[in-house]
C-alpha cells in the first residue's frame, strides 16, 4: 500500500487516520441514537479529513490507497 522508502511513522499515521475513519462509519452504521448518530458523523468528517491532509502532504494518491 504505501512506498518502501516511506518512514515507518509516516505510513503508520496515515494508516491510523485510515482506521479511525473507517471505526467512525462502523459507529455510524450501528448508531440508533440521535446523538449517537450525529456524533458519529462528526468522527467520521474529523478522520477524514486527517487522512487527506497525511495522504496529500505524502504526494499519495488516494485511489491507489483506498482500492
Amino acid at each position: 500500500m504505501f512506498n518502501k522508502s516511506d518512514s515507518h511513522d509516516e505510513n503508520m499515521s496515515i494508516q491510523c487516520a485510515l482506521d479511525e475513519w473507517n471505526a467512525a462509519r462502523t459507529r455510524f452504521n450501528t448508531a440508533t441514537e440521535p446523538e449517537m448518530i450525529e456524533l458519529a458523523i462528526f468522527q467520521m468528517q474529523s478522520a477524514q479529513k486527517r487522512f487527506v491532509y497525511l495522504v496529500k502532504e505524502k504526494g499519495i494518491s488516494q485511489r491507489s490507497i483506498l482500492v
